[in-house]
Formats: C-alpha cells, sequence, structure tokens
C-alpha cells in the first residue's frame, strides 16, 4: 500500500523606496539622476511523502496495518537579495538637428540564499521488525511508529556573493531632414559574475512618409548574462559567458484619422552562445547519479510580427485591439537540428475598451487569449526566483529525480477583466475606488505539470474568478 502526502509553504515579496532628481541647467542640458534600493525574498518549505508501505498480513494472516517504511523529500529554501541602483542620464541639444545623450548606471546586490533539500528513506528498527514478524501482538496493533532513518540523501548549502554590474551608453540623435531621423549608440556593459566587459551597438532609421506614416527600422546587439547558479554552482561554469542576440526591426506608423491610429512592426533575432546543457552520469555511495554541465553551445532564431489598432470616440471611449504572432527555433550544440522552442506562445490576442460614464465614473474591460505552450521546464513557467541569484536555490532543477515534475504546459487561454472606477472630489482632495473583477465567467484555464517519465499528467487550476477594491486619495 502506498500513500502520497504534501504540504507547502511559499512566500514571495518586494519592496522598493527610490529618490529621482531631474535637473534643467539650461534650456540645451537636462540631467536625470535617481538612486534606488530593491529587496526581494523567497521563502518555501516544501514536504512531501511519496510513498509508504503498510504491512497488512503476518504469516498469511490479515493484521491491523502497520506502517514499515516511507520515502519523503523536502525542500527548504530562504532567498534574501537588496539591489542598490545608481543612474544617471544627460541629454544636451548641441545643435538644432543634434542631440547628444550619454548615461551610466551601476548596481551591487550582496545577495544571500540558503537551501536545504533532500530525500529520507525510513523504517521500522530491524528488532520491531522481527518482532512483528513473530506475531508480538502488541506492536502488530500498536499506533505508535518506531522509526530509524535507514538512509538520508541531503543537500544542504549557503550561498553568499557579491554581484556588481556598471552600465554606460552612448547616443547621438541626428534629424537631417525634416523627414529622415537617425540615432547611432553604443552600450557598454560589465558584469562581475563572467567577468567580461562588452559593446553593444544600436542604430535606428526613421522616415515621414508623404502620408504622414512614419516607417522606421531598427538594429540592436543585446547580451544576457548566464543566471547565477550556472556558473557559481557546484557544478557551474566559471567560464560561461554572456548570450548574444542581435535585433532587426522594422515598423509601420500610421494616423488613419484623428480617432484612430495603426501600428504594424515585424521583427528577426538571431541568437548565439545561449546557455545550454549536457548531462553527465557518476556514480557514488548511492548509485548512478545523473547531473548536468552548462556551456555556451546554443543556438537559434526568433521571427515575429504584431498589429496594433486603438481608436478613440471623443473623450467618451477608446478602445485597441492587438495581436502578437511569434515563433522560435533553437538547437542544443551545432551538430543537433533545429527544433521548435516548447516555450512560445504562438498566437497572443488583447481586446481592450474603456468608457466614461460621465465625468467621475468610468468603466473597461480587458479580454486576452493566448495559444499557451506544448511543455516547458518548470522553472522556466513558474517564474517565482529572485532576479539576481536566479536559481541558486532552485525550487526545480535541471535533472529531475524519479519523483518529481520536469515538464509543465499551458493549455490555450482566455479570460476577460472589468473594472469600475468612481471618482469623488472634496475640498481640493480627489477620492478614487474601484472594483475590478478578474475572469468574469469563470473560465476554467489550467497549467499541466508532467512527470519525466510522461505517462502521468496532473492539471492544477490558475485564478478562479476573483473580485477585488481599492481606494486612492490624493491631496
Amino acid at each position: 500500500m502506498t500513500e502520497v502526502d504534501f504540504s507547502a509553504y511559499f512566500r514571495n515579496g518586494f519592496e522598493a523606496q527610490g529618490i529621482h532628481l531631474r535637473s534643467e541647467f539650461t534650456e540645451n542640458l537636462t540631467s536625470n539622476i535617481s538612486f534606488t534600493h530593491a529587496f526581494t525574498f523567497l521563502n518555501t518549505d516544501f514536504k512531501a511523502i511519496f510513498g509508504q508501505t503498510f504491512l497488512t498480513k503476518v504469516d498469511g494472516r490479515e493484521v491491523e496495518p502497520k506502517l514499515i517504511s516511507r520515502k519523503s523529500t523536502y525542500n527548504n529554501i530562504k532567498v534574501n537579495v537588496p539591489i542598490y541602483t545608481l543612474r544617471g542620464d544627460v541629454s544636451y541639444q548641441l545643435t538644432p538637428k543634434f542631440q547628444f545623450e550619454p548615461g551610466l548606471l551601476f548596481t551591487f546586490s550582496p545577495a544571500n540564499s540558503f537551501g536545504d533539500r533532500g530525500i529520507i528513506y525510513e523504517g521500522l528498527t530491524d528488532s520491531d521488525m522481527f518482532s512483528i514478524l513473530h506475531e508480538d501482538e502488541e506492536l502488530v496493533n500498536s499506533d505508535n511508529e518506531f522509526y530509524q532513518v535507514i538512509r538520508p540523501e541531503t543537500d544542504g548549502d549557503e550561498f553568499w556573493y557579491d554581484f556588481r554590474r556598471s552600465e554606460g551608453y552612448l547616443q547621438g540623435r541626428y534629424d537631417p531632414l525634416s523627414f529622415l531621423s537617425l540615432a547611432l549608440g553604443m552600450r557598454f556593459d560589465y558584469f562581475n559574475l563572467t567577468e567580461e566587459l562588452s559593446a553593444q551597438p544600436r542604430g535606428s532609421l526613421s522616415v515621414k512618409l508623404s502620408n504622414n506614416a512614419t516607417l522606421r527600422f531598427a538594429y540592436g546587439s543585446y547580451e544576457q548574462s548566464p543566471l547565477g547558479y550556472q556558473v557559481l554552482a557546484e557544478n557551474g561554469n566559471r567560464d560561461l559567458k554572456s548570450s548574444i542576440a542581435r535585433h532587426y526591426t522594422m515598423e509601420f506608423e500610421h494616423r488613419l484619422s484623428s480617432q484612430t491610429e495603426l501600428k504594424f512592426a515585424t521583427y528577426y533575432k538571431s541568437l548565439f552562445d545561449l546557455v545550454t546543457t549536457n548531462v553527465v552520469e557518476f556514480t557514488n555511495d548511492f548509485g548512478l547519479q545523473t547531473t548536468v554541465r552548462y556551456y555556451n553551445q546554443g543556438t537559434g532564431y526568433i521571427s515575429g510580427a504584431e498589429a496594433f489598432l486603438r481608436h478613440r470616440v471623443n473623450e467618451k471611449f477608446f478602445g485597441w485591439f492587438s495581436y502578437a504572432w511569434t515563433h522560435r527555433e533553437q538547437r542544443a550544440h551545432l551538430d543537433a537540428p533545429y527544433e521548435p522552442h516548447i516555450f512560445a506562445n504562438t498566437h497572443i490576442i488583447s481586446l481592450v475598451s474603456n468608457y466614461n460614464i460621465s465625468p467621475t465614473l468610468e468603466i473597461g474591460g480587458k479580454w486576452q487569449y493566448s495559444s499557451g505552450t506544448t511543455g516547458a521546464p518548470v522553472s522556466e513557467i513558474l517564474l517565482i526566483q529572485d532576479p539576481i541569484t536566479r536559481g541558486m536555490q532552485p525550487i526545480f532543477t535541471d535533472v529531475q529525480g524519479a519523483y518529481e515534475i520536469s515538464l509543465a504546459s499551458l493549455p490555450s487561454y482566455h479570460r476577460l477583466d472589468i473594472r469600475v472606477i468612481k471618482t469623488w472630489r472634496r475640498k481640493g482632495w480627489q477620492i478614487s475606488g474601484f472594483l475590478e473583477i478578474l475572469n468574469v465567467y469563470n473560465r476554467k484555464n489550467t497549467i499541466k505539470f508532467h512527470n519525466p517519465a510522461g505517462d502521468n499528467v496532473q492539471e492544477a487550476p490558475q485564478l478562479p474568478i476573483i473580485p477585488y477594491i481599492g481606494l486612492t486619495i490624493e491631496f
């Protein structure tokens, strides 16, 4: 006889404070300086009994079921990540046609995390088993459980690391003709995790057409640092570098009338040096084990298109419609074939409208549709890690145990949200209250969890219909 039991505690939070200073030294020279502090924390405590064995017969005779062995897993995580950021941006109009825009950004994050996870195997002591098998009626019928830990398998570790990042950019905007605008820039980035200095060129060309439409072409090189655990964990690779993405974009904007606006964009992204894994097998005291090694060996590409249409009727009504199509393929290494990326919503649709019933009362709604995903690593869909350590204490690891969930999928999804806002003005005070209802028609959207063998799928509901209220006071 087996029985599965599970308990969980989860708390993930964020708070931030900041000071911002804007200075206008002259008509042509302005600056913005800000200092912010943000704090992210994550506390979890997962416990699961995934196997229990009961003794129900002794010498062919049925007896009161007696628990004789149990297998359980636990995963306790605590993450505390403060982030201090200093940013400065300057804009200087050198000539009527040329504007210079430099900027700097520094971040410091003394991150700390602790994780304790493992599997515990428990069972009755040898003397208890001997007594039961020899028909000790007192032990057979007893509710007491006499356990010894047969083989604990645990993995507890604490992580400290001071993340430092320095960024700077230089950008120039030049308008040589009334219908032509050109922007060129360079971004510099240094991150102590990878100890590399990168230069990322960016540029755009904007042309106003004869019908007052705007056509824009843009190029940008972007880099993304590897995740903390991919570099610093026991199985991490200290030689990992940033992944590179080169973006090519074309945008078209046209005001069809004074009340209607149309935007369309298409893009292509080429991906290089993606961090992918190789599974490595090794043997230790617990038998054959698996782990992963991380390398900059993946490549890929993303193509897509987006359309946006907005319409306004006086000050009473406005609404907009958007549609996005995305296709992504990548390969784990140069000798592997390209395959569709498992975590990509091919179609996304949004419909938004808002109506002012009176100067103090308005109602709005938003309908969303997503075509869903076929199956992605749980850690990609459930983004519950902090933004800096990025999984130094992963709840779901790259290599899953036999009793863990490795993939999750999102079936097609849609829902309707409605909001009503009422405003009161009294003696210089403005009070706004709102009622919002999420998932008005209570669509049964779900998320599916798959075990590694693929022979068991569990469904968990997403948000049901949820009303909530808010109040804002301005004086």
